[in-house]
């Protein structure tokens, strides 16, 4: 097994092979040293990125890993960014390479195992927040078993009357999640006074009445008298009677009157609607940012930005396209006449010729330098030696031609090639790097460089927003670089370049919990509810914010714009203490009054109907008060 492994193993790779089929080469050797040979032109090695994907699908094998890289040095540049020892020789690398592949796997692991003692282990927990929530879980569980626990007590208990007060009253302290009582209301108009009904007093009044009736009758004096038999049992009759009357009706009446006071007592249930408004606000901030602080800060209004830039270094083969041609010039010798046919006017007297003067055919389509000196008098002429300003054999003409010669007049001073033919001239035509081939691949290695680097810098992430309109991306300075000069004789060459880009982001985190507070008091200093009660309002829709950047003399200003809807807070407990007990008008005029409710009417149903109204009252006993909330929309 370890004579196995041992061995070194090399995997050529074809121009036709996927990144995935060299990993999966890698994957299924066994060696413990990999040669992968690029022997042919292959896409892998235009990105040092897919070369590391290579290396470390080797260290998974925990084999090491020398690239074959022959004549690209595109490729052996992304090698080296990659971390792979490179050999550009064919056969196998030397022992040298091996081991300095060897160290840099070392230091490798090294590297991984540094990194996995500084992380966190993966059950850690906050002690302050395990505290915390312990508590919170600790007093909702308690909270829910209370409330429970009362429910039952109240359910599975016997029917009991009580008259007058004595009735206990438990206010709830639980406040369902949905409801819409948050805060409690301040300055609600309350009742100087509650008035309620003494039944206790009124029925001891009544007894103490029908007493007194029998006493006034037992307390009359009798008048003996002689009567008859008959007379006196009549009488005897009469009496029992009427000591028996008040014992009969009484308790009749008792019954009645406790039946009618048990019905007042527990028969009356209300039944309240209340309607409240929400309503818009919006509030516009300009924050400064600020590269010294950690947090938003809405007093000062600042809030914290910083910049980050990314470089990104991207290479790739061009193929050349550009054309050059190369060869001889055709040669020759022309005269060159002064003529004046009427003869010299005085003072013309000789020009001069010097090598590089242009001579131009008839019909201009090919020019010609001259390559000696010639000066010559008026009226005659004097022969010299021409070369084509191109090679190619177009430039071969015959003799006989006529020549103008740039910069005199045309019909003085000629020249003509009356005896000799122009000869020698050849061109072949040959492949070179153009301006135009350069151009095409920097255009396109700048877009692959750009949207790596913008890709990079949005994930910063940790609470950091990147500011879209900040991201400015450029090629660097100097960085353009051709393995071949233009204008060179070649078939391709390797172009390579680096990107800069960067940008400007915000901190969010904090921006919510603020919008809130900035919210709710432009609320209340708009007086949206036209109130001069300092009413609790609570926010009931989703926060829109809007955020706009500006530069403005080196400083980042950023407006946030944030919009969204408030309505008051009720205190549904509070409002149904405050009913307790009132009488009917009383509390109508209670319910109407309250300043936080829309332009719509409450609504307030007695229950039993035919209750008289004149007795009518707002009841003591806990849950004979049904108040609901209602939010209620304006249709526009």
């Amino acid at each position: 097994m370890e004579e196995k492994r041992e061995q070194i193993e090399k995997i050529v790779v074809k121009s036709s092979d996927e990144l995935i089929d060299v990993v999966r080469e890698i994957s299924n050797t066994k060696a413990n040293k990999i040669v992968v040979s690029f022997v042919e032109d292959s896409d892998i090695l235009i990105s040092s990125i897919n070369l590391k994907v290579l290396l470390d699908s080797a260290d998974e094998k925990e084999a090491l890993l020398v690239l074959q890289i022959p004549a690209n040095p595109s490729g052996i540049r992304n090698a080296k960014l990659a971390g792979i020892p490179v050999v550009e020789t064919p056969g196998l690398p030397s022992d040298d390479v091996w081991k300095e592949a060897q160290e840099e796997y070392i230091k490798r692991l090294k590297k991984i195992s540094e990194s996995s003692k500084s992380e966190l282990p993966k059950d850690y927990k906050s002690e302050n927040i395990t505290s915390f929530e312990d508590k919170v879980n600790s007093v909702l569980d308690k909270s829910k078993t209370e409330r429970s626990k009362i429910k039952e007590e109240e359910e599975n208990s016997d029917l009991g009357f009580v008259v007058d007060s004595d009735i206990g009253e438990e206010k709830s302290k639980g406040e369902e999640k949905g409801d819409l009582t948050k805060v409690d209301l301040k300055d609600i108009p309350k009742s100087n006074k509650k008035k309620s009904f003494d039944f206790s007093a009124k029925f001891d009044a009544l007894m103490d009445f029908f007493r007194s009736i029998g006493s006034k009758k037992s307390s009359k004096p009798e008048k003996i008298k002689a009567k008859e038999p008959k007379q006196r049992e009549d009488k005897d009759v009469k009496s029992k009677f009427v000591k028996l009357l008040p014992k009969i009706i009484i308790p009749i009446v008792v019954v009645v009157i406790l039946f009618f006071l048990l019905y007042f007592r527990l028969a009356p249930y209300v039944r309240v609607t209340i309607f409240i408004e929400s309503k818009p606000v919006e509030v516009e901030k300009t924050f400064t940012g600020n590269e010294n602080i950690n947090e938003i800060d809405f007093e000062n209004l600042e809030i914290p930005i910083k910049k980050e830039t990314v470089t990104k270094s991207v290479s790739d083969t061009v193929e050349a396209t550009g054309t050059a041609y190369r060869g001889k010039k055709a040669t020759g010798s022309v005269t060159v006449q002064y003529i004046y046919p009427d003869g010299c006017p005085e003072g013309e007297e000789t020009i001069s010729l010097s090598p590089g003067q242009q001579i131009t055919t008839k019909d201009g389509s090919k020019t010609y330098v001259l390559t000696g000196n010639i000066t010559i008098t008026c009226n005659s002429y004097s022969v010299v030696g021409v070369e084509a300003v191109e090679v190619g054999e177009e430039y071969n003409i015959p003799s006989g031609n006529w020549f103008s010669v740039n910069g005199y007049d045309s019909s003085k001073v000629f020249a003509t090639n009356t005896t000799d033919a122009f000869t020698g001239g050849s061109k072949e035509e040959y492949t070179v790097l153009s301006q135009q081939d350069v151009n095409g691949k920097v255009e396109e290695l700048t877009k692959l460089a750009k949207e790596e680097a913008e890709s990079s810098l949005k994930d910063v992430g940790n609470g950091w927003e990147i500011i879209e309109s900040t991201i400015e991306s450029k090629v660097k300075e100097g960085s353009i670089k051709s393995a071949v000069a233009i204008g060179t004789e070649t078939n391709s060459s390797d172009v390579s370049l680096e990107v800069e880009s960067s940008a400007t982001y915000y901190y969010t985190q904090g921006v919510d919990e603020g919008l809130n507070d900035l919210l709710t008091e432009a609320a209340k200093n708009q007086n949206l509810f036209e109130s001069e009660e300092g009413l609790d309002l609570t926010l009931t829709g989703d926060i829109e914010k809007e955020l706009s950047v500006n530069e403005e003399g080196g400083e980042i200003k950023i407006t946030l714009t944030a919009a969204s809807s408030v309505e008051p807070s009720v205190d549904k407990d509070k409002i149904i203490s405050d009913l307790h007990g009132m009488r009917w008008e009383e509390g109508v005029e209670y319910i109407k009054g309250l300043s936080f409710t829309a332009d719509k009417a409450p609504i307030i149903n007695f229950e039993p109907e035919h209750f008289p109204d004149a007795f009518r009252y707002f009841p003591s006993r806990q849950g004979r008060i049904n108040l609901v909330v209602e939010e209620y929309t304006v249709e526009e």
